[in-house]
């Protein structure tokens, strides 16, 4: 399959947002965890995003076949965001003294200087 990549090439490991939430009754970028996915080394990489006191962080759960479902979560548990995805977990950080996540969703967001070099579908289904 071939794939478009950005016109600047320091672009292309930009992670845009999927899915999540704001949490601590803050705004999002003091504090949220959310998925984030990017096309980057020829993969499609899904990853965990996250703010912790206004500090960005993130890390890569792995990669995805494009065209299939695929089972992902976020759950908070004390001082961890667990991502979850097909089955296999990963907790990152969370700083927000609130017991459970409180806040607001978060929506897929396509943001930056450069828009996407093709069209992206993305179907959401919350249970």
């Amino acid at each position: 399959m071939q794939f478009n990549k950005t016109v600047n090439p320091g672009n292309q490991p930009d992670i845009n947002k999927l899915y999540g939430f704001s949490d601590n009754n803050a705004f999002h970028h003091f504090f949220s965890a959310r998925f984030g996915w990017n096309w980057y080394q020829d993969a499609l990489h899904l990853w965990a995003y996250n703010y912790n006191d206004s500090t960005r962080e993130f890390k890569d759960l792995g990669t995805i076949a494009i065209g299939k479902e695929h089972n992902c979560s976020i759950k908070v548990q004390g001082n961890q965001y667990v991502f979850t995805l097909n089955g296999k977990s990963t907790a990152v950080r969370r700083t927000s003294p609130t017991q459970m996540g409180e806040g607001y969703k978060l929506f897929p967001y396509f943001g930056g200087d450069e828009t996407a070099p093709h069209d992206i579908k993305i179907w959401v289904k919350e249970f």
